[in-house]
């Protein structure tokens, strides 16, 4: 054998290796995409351990439903998704059993701030057995995001907000309420305390702004939550209130501690009216 053909032979060997290389590469990506997206915590997907991840939408339209036992995992404890029957901390649920439905058949949802602690919750539950467990995905933030508690407000529907005209957070809660569908008018007022008398609304339910709803009025930073439970309900009160200016409220900067406590006000009387 020449000298010509050997190294003839060496090229097309080490040519051969590089394809033989290339191909073996492409398997080995193949094999991680897929491992990747098998592990991949999707909405609506049932992941190894048998929970089904929810998108804030679907969470929604499952926990609307009676008898799925609803749970906040979140540590500290903030505010609640309405219907939230047990709060228990993501970390003791199985210490926890006598909280938790005797059924193990009961659909057993959970959610927290972002969605990290209810998927070990979720896991959690369902190595205790539990058949139908469900994790929102996102957690209570993507959940507050999409307003998915209450019903929206009818489009183009007209409101007043007075306020003065220098209050930026007023502003704010105006521009948030355009978000939800309602056509504001503003009313900038030199004296909002005479706005405050005249609808009969208590100095310790006072808030920056005042909102005409049809035949109500809303004052402060109201959740749309509230306001469409007030539209829809058509309570006799003469409005509704969330006292002060709480961080995290619409229109207002800062992280929420807890719930907000809204209030019906009769004849100047006021009474919790919802949680959120």
């Amino acid at each position: 054998m020449t000298w010509h053909r050997i190294t003839h032979l060496k090229a097309a060997l080490r040519q051969w290796l590089g394809v033989v290389e290339v191909r073996f590469l492409f398997l080995l990506l193949a094999i991680a995409v897929f491992v990747v997206a098998g592990c991949a915590k999707s909405p609506g997907a049932s992941d190894s351990s048998g929970v089904v991840n929810l998108g804030p939408a679907e969470f929604a339209k499952l926990v609307a439903d009676k008898d799925v036992f609803l749970i906040d995992v979140h540590v500290p404890e903030q505010g609640h998704i309405n219907g939230t029957d047990a709060f228990i901390p993501y970390d003791v649920i199985a210490g926890n059993s006598d909280k938790l439905p005797a059924d193990f058949e009961t659909p057993v949802a959970v959610y927290c701030r972002s969605g990290s602690m209810s998927a070990e919750a979720a896991k959690t539950l369902s190595a205790m057995g539990y058949k139908k467990v469900f994790n929102l995905v996102g957690g209570k933030n993507a959940f507050d995001a999409m307003d998915a508690i209450g019903a929206s407000p009818p489009s183009g529907r007209k409101v007043t907000l007075m306020k003065s005209a220098s209050c930026g957070c007023c502003s704010e809660y105006g521009a948030y309420l355009e978000r939800k569908g309602f056509e504001v008018e503003r009313v900038n007022l030199n004296d909002m305390v005479q706005v405050k008398r005249k609808h009969g609304i208590p100095d310790n339910m006072q808030s920056c702004h005042t909102l005409i709803v049809d035949d109500y009025f809303v004052e402060g930073h109201v959740p749309i939550e509230a306001v469409s439970k007030l539209l829809a309900e058509h309570p006799d009160v003469d409005g509704i209130a969330l006292p002060g200016m709480p961080m995290g409220a619409p229109g207002m900067t800062g992280a929420r501690s807890g719930n907000f406590i809204v209030y019906g006000i009769k004849n100047g009387i006021p009474s919790e009216f919802v949680r959120i």
